[in-house]
């Protein structure tokens, strides 16, 4: 069997690494210039990892992948190139620390570049925008394998190749003030009209629905047909523009009645009355 072969100085990355190598059966070989200091496994390769008989002591030769994840941008470049010599077909991830250094690591041709200040800040963006994503998280360590994988097809069916997002929204009067009105009036608002395109109502927006949250109760992939009440807040995932037109279609209460029944500003009983009002003053005028 071909070995993935990994190495880190982080003191919270080895052991975790490893811990996960066991359980998935994965032969991974680690390289690490302080084992005490970092808690590593006894059965290491002592070094940096920038010198070929280190790498060679770790079977880089037989590797399919290598991930140079230390803090100097120099070490993990040579790491990457002195693999690439020693095995040119290896899968290689390096971990950018300067974004100065931007440029040097693009025309190494690596694989995988990790810039961890620009994965804090997506991170932390991203719990702005869905703070239910942490309690997704959570839920979903709790479920089994095949219900996971469930929902990435959802996502893959319904995103394809394109960037993924994540959002929440919560049933408001001041964050969704059309649907808050609608409920004023006694009318039903289903998840499935969340998700409803606002310019076609035949058509499914590019979301899944992942969780939904009401006062203590969390439900993971809540049905379309959920009756949506104040206060529920909904986590979902799925294309960019698709979040810019629902959150502009919780809005708009002509959009609304659109959705809920097919008909549009332009075909209301009102906008007929003011449309034949506007017709006959226009021809008495001529």
């Amino acid at each position: 069997m071909d070995n993935l072969r990994f190495w880190s100085i982080r003191k919270s990355t080895t052991p975790a690494i490893y811990t996960l190598s066991l359980h998935d059966a994965l032969p991974i070989s680690i390289i690490e210039p302080d084992p005490k200091a970092t808690q590593a496994p006894d059965d290491i390769v002592i070094g940096i990892g920038t010198e070929a008989v280190t790498l060679c002591e770790a079977h880089v030769e037989g590797a399919v992948g290598i991930v140079a994840g230390t803090a100097d941008d120099a070490n993990n470049l040579s790491i990457i190139m002195t693999a690439k010599e020693l095995n040119p077909t290896l899968y290689t991830v390096a971990r950018q620390n300067e974004q100065a250094n931007e440029d040097i690591f693009d025309a190494a041709e690596i694989d995988i570049i990790m810039k961890p200040s620009v994965m804090m800040s997506n991170h932390i963006m991203s719990l702005i925008k869905a703070p239910l994503l942490i309690n997704f998280l959570k839920k979903i360590q709790q479920e089994e394998t095949t219900w996971v994988k469930q929902i990435l097809t959802q996502l893959e069916d319904v995103i394809g190749n394109q960037s993924l997002d994540s959002w929440s929204v919560t049933v408001s009067p001041w964050e969704t003030e059309g649907i808050a009105e609608i409920m004023g009036q006694q009318k039903d608002y289903l998840l499935k009209h969340l998700v409803t395109d606002p310019d076609d109502r035949t058509i499914h927006l590019p979301v899944v629905p992942l969780l939904l949250h009401h006062d203590d109760q969390y439900i993971l992939a809540p049905p379309l047909n959920h009756k949506l009440k104040m206060g529920d807040s909904i986590l979902f995932s799925g294309h960019y523009q698709a979040s810019r037109k629902m959150r502009w279609a919780t809005n708009d209460i002509t959009t609304i009645h659109y959705i809920l029944n097919g008909i549009n500003g332009l075909e209301s009983p009102l906008w007929r009355w003011l449309t034949g009002i506007f017709s006959r003053t226009s021809k008495n005028d001529i």
